[in-house]
C-alpha cells in the first residue's frame, strides 16, 4: 500500500475549490479468489475509487457481499476497470464493494482510492 503526497498547482486548486478541501491517494493490490473479498471498505470521505482487474481471467463486483457472473459488474481479464466518482455516482463512491473471481482464480486487483480530508479537524 502506498499514499501520495499532497501536491499544489492547478489539479490541487480545482480539488480544493470543489470539494471543499484537499484529497489523500491510497493503492493497494488485493487478491480477489472466488470468495467475495472486500475491495472497498465504506468510507464516507471517499470521493473516488479505480478499481482494475491485473489477471488473466474475469472479475465481477457488486455492493453486496455476493457478487458473481449473473450479478455485478464485469472487471475483464488483464485491465477491466471499474471508476466510481461522487459527481456521477453520488453515493455509490462511499460504499462497501466486493468482488469475485472466476473459477480459475485468483486474481490481483489494483484499487485507487481517493479521500477528501479537512484541515485542522477531524
Amino acid at each position: 500500500m502506498s499514499k501520495v503526497a499532497i501536491g499544489a498547482g492547478a489539479a490541487y486548486e480545482y480539488t480544493v475549490r470543489n470539494l471543499g478541501g484537499p484529497v489523500s491517494e491510497v493503492d493497494n493490490v488485493i487478491s480477489v479468489g472466488t470468495t467475495a473479498t472486500q475491495i472497498l471498505a465504506p468510507n464516507a470521505d471517499r470521493v473516488g475509487a479505480i478499481a482494475v482487474n491485473l489477471g488473466g481471467g474475469s472479475v465481477y463486483a457488486a455492493m453486496s457481499g455476493t457478487p458473481s457472473s449473473s450479478r455485478g459488474i464485469f472487471l475483464a481479464a488483464s485491465g477491466g476497470s471499474m471508476v466510481l466518482l461522487v459527481p456521477f455516482d453520488f453515493t455509490l463512491v462511499a460504499r462497501s464493494w466486493f468482488a469475485v473471481s472466476d473459477v480459475n482464480g485468483p486474481y490481483n486487483v489494483y484499487v485507487l482510492e481517493y479521500f477528501r480530508y479537512k484541515t485542522g479537524g477531524a
